[in-house]
């Protein structure tokens, strides 16, 4: 537990099929309601947001990785909080 009592929950999903993530996410976010942020760590952060618009869920923080098409229309219409790119001189162009 970290200093201000916050709690950091591991969840895997070792398949990256939209079901297997759509289950994982929705069994941690109904285990725990009191989550108030998710760390994608792949690129396949949008099929989170996506989840999460969809169930009407505006009060967690999205993060994760890489600027691809999906993550960057997420993160323009504000389904995706941050992100963040391993390689950004290749990416920048015309993202933002």
């Amino acid at each position: 537990m970290g200093e201000n009592g916050a709690r950091i929950i591991k969840t895997e999903v070792p398949e990256s099929n939209e079901r297997s993530i759509e289950k994982k996410v929705i069994d941690a976010l109904s285990a725990d309601p009191a989550i108030r942020a998710v760390f994608v760590t792949s690129s396949r952060v949008h099929l989170v947001a996506k989840l999460l618009a969809s169930s009407g869920e505006k009060n967690v923080l999205l993060m994760g990785y890489d600027f691809l098409p999906a993550n960057v229309s997420c993160l323009q219409k504000g389904m995706i909080d941050f992100l963040i790119c391993q390689k950004p001189r290749n990416r920048l162009t015309g993202v933002l």
